[in-house]
């Protein structure tokens, strides 16, 4: 630490897995860092100051607020930050809301003009997307993207049994497909990023497997942004074509192995002559042994059909931490992008009264 942080003061509303998580890298980045927690049972780390409600905080101390709360206190934990700062800087934990909030939240957002607000994203600037970019370019100059293809998977069956939550609103589509579409964001110039945004989900572009615990437990989607093709991918469940249900993980991701708990993050972009794979962290064991935390591996097949592999070591969590929070000091983000909320919601509607898939996945046995 070289002390660039020490002065600026970052108040975690919220001490749950994510908060206590933040607060962590926070710390260890030097800021100062206080906590607001209405269970007063919890233990915070030495020298931070722990209050009971956001009231009690004194507000013209607190440089950022990283709200960390359930979801649905979202929008609640926003106003009664700006009752106290109309000109307040928050960084809110994704998703920015509930969908069914949006206009509530655009109104909140329209009625505080001082106001600065982020939501967290690892994904869409970090250096390994960049490096997938670059590295495609490099190997086939002057080709355009034809296709880019995100799959994320996790079984999170353990991890609701020990009490993780339940998106009963979206299903899988409340998960990871946050980070997904941050990504896609990250790949593609904003005009396609925005005509996938706002295209409606044509018949046979999106499939799905339902499951009564999670409601919607993997999805496939398969379009278009303009003239890239797009394949999204996501389970929670682990891989769904183990049970025969014409739902599985796709074929590609077979050649990069699972990490523990059955995660794999996977990035593919793809031009007429080449293709560039990131496999996120965390990384599962590969030909060159396994790899430590925040390191990425990029797998590259040249136009001459070479398969070249590289790493990339990014700490994802904490240099967002520190770019978004840098940003909404200087007053370079004004309001969240909420069209990734309208996407989420538009695709979980339409698995939701569509086409459903019997219910073919049965409890974890692990």
């Amino acid at each position: 630490m070289n002390g660039e942080f020490d002065a600026v003061h970052v108040c975690v509303v919220g001490y749950g897995v994510v908060g206590t998580l933040h607060t962590r890298l926070l710390t260890g980045l030097g800021f100062r860092v206080s906590v607001v927690e209405r269970n007063t049972a919890v233990w915070l780390p030495d020298g931070v100051r722990g209050w009971r409600t956001v009231e009690d905080v004194p507000a013209d101390t607190v440089d950022v607020w990283l709200v960390c709360t359930p979801t649905e206190d979202h929008l609640r934990t926003l106003t009664r930050i700006l009752a106290l700062d109309p000109a307040a800087r928050v960084l809110l934990e994704k998703p920015a809301c509930r969908t069914a909030e949006i206009d509530r939240m655009q109104a909140v957002l329209a009625a505080h003009p001082r106001l600065r607000v982020a939501v967290m994203d690892q994904y869409r600037d970090s250096a390994v997307i960049a490096r997938v970019r670059e590295t495609l370019r490099t190997l086939a100059p002057g080709e355009p993207v034809r296709r880019i293809r995100v799959a994320f998977s996790k079984d999170r069956r353990l991890d609701v049994r020990r009490g993780r939550f339940v998106d009963r609103d979206h299903g899988v589509f409340g998960y990871e497909w946050h980070h997904m579409l941050a990504i896609l964001g990250g790949l593609l110039p904003p005009a396609r990023y925005g005509s996938y945004l706002a295209r409606p989900v044509a018949s046979g572009e999106l499939r799905c497997l339902f499951d009564e615990q999670f409601v919607i437990s993997a999805a496939l989607e398969e379009t278009w942004a303009g003239p890239v093709q797009v394949e999204l991918f996501s389970t929670v469940v682990g891989d769904p074509a183990a049970a025969g249900t014409g739902v599985g993980a796709p074929a590609w991701t077979a050649d990069f192995p699972l990490a523990h708990g059955g995660r794999q993050r996977l990035v593919r972009v793809e031009s007429e002559s080449a293709h560039v794979t990131a496999e996120l962290e965390p990384v599962g064991q590969g030909p060159d042994g396994p790899l430590p935390r925040n390191v990425h591996r990029i797998t590259a097949r040249t136009p001459a059909g070479r398969v070249d592999r590289s790493h990339v070591t990014e700490f994802l969590m904490s240099d967002a931490l520190r770019r978004l929070i840098t940003l909404l000091r200087d007053g370079s983000v004004s309001t969240p992008d909420l069209r990734t909320l309208h996407r989420i919601a538009l695709l979980s509607s339409h698995a939701l009264h569509v086409g459903r898939l019997p219910h073919a996945v049965g409890p974890s046995t692990g």
